[in-house]
């Protein structure tokens, strides 16, 4: 056990109220840990019975069509799952936190996610 100043002593697992990293990853009380790309070929690996690396291309491939379908404005629709889509957003004028001042913030896109029915049900 190691001593962190004004916080106490951290059990070697990850119990408290306070996130920490626990083997490698960051935990809460209550919660897992998010999913990251290798957990979900693994993931995709294992429910496919493919090898790993079938599945990395299989991931790639759909995050790279992705990509471009949205470069180009397109939108995605996974039924059940939920649309990628392009949103713009007017230029608008902001103000500087640390001055104050007022800045132009000019237009931009910026990709965008809704939900589809089934996620949400399996969410909820």
């Amino acid at each position: 056990m190691r001593r962190v100043a004004s916080r106490g002593y951290y059990p070697a697992v990850c119990r408290s109220m306070r996130a920490r990293r626990c083997n490698g990853r960051h935990f809460r009380e209550g919660r897992e840990a998010a999913m990251n790309r290798a957990d979900l070929v693994t993931r995709i690996s294992k429910d496919a019975e493919i090898t790993k690396r079938e599945a990395e291309k299989a991931l790639n491939a759909l995050v790279d069509s992705v990509q471009e379908a949205l470069s180009k404005g397109d939108s995605v629709t996974l039924v059940g799952f939920g649309t990628f889509s392009v949103m713009s957003r007017a230029a608008r004028k902001g103000r500087n936190p640390q001055t104050g001042r007022e800045i132009f913030i000019p237009a931009s896109k910026t990709p965008k996610f809704r939900a589809g029915k089934g996620l949400r049900e399996a969410v909820r």
